[in-house]
């Protein structure tokens, strides 16, 4: 397989388009009426509108975040990790107190 030569302005692109799809998801969650839970939906999908993966990385890293020992998460079938309701509460914590970089 041959690696994909990509362009900054391809990647500013695709990150613009996932945090515009977060956003819209939110909205018609928090608006369909077969959906009980919409509220914590909302919220998540509208901080990840904002609080992209790459801040998110960097958040994880600077917290050590993925040290099962800090109680975050747990590896799962030996490879994929599984974030745990703690690290939501995390990640909130630090997006309410860093409102200018995520509005």
């Amino acid at each position: 397989m041959s690696k994909r030569n990509r362009r900054v302005g391809s990647i500013k692109s695709e990150l613009l388009k996932k945090s515009q799809e977060a956003a819209l998801a939110a909205v018609q969650i928090f608006n369909n009426p077969n959906i009980s839970f919409k509220s914590e939906s909302y919220v998540v999908l509208m901080i990840i509108s904002r609080f992209s993966i790459h801040y998110h990385t960097q958040l994880w890293q600077s917290l050590d975040a993925k040290n099962p020992a800090k109680g975050y998460g747990i590896v799962v079938a030996g490879k994929s990790w599984l974030w745990y309701e703690g690290w939501l509460g995390a990640v909130r914590e630090h997006c309410q107190k860093n409102k200018v970089l995520y509005s």
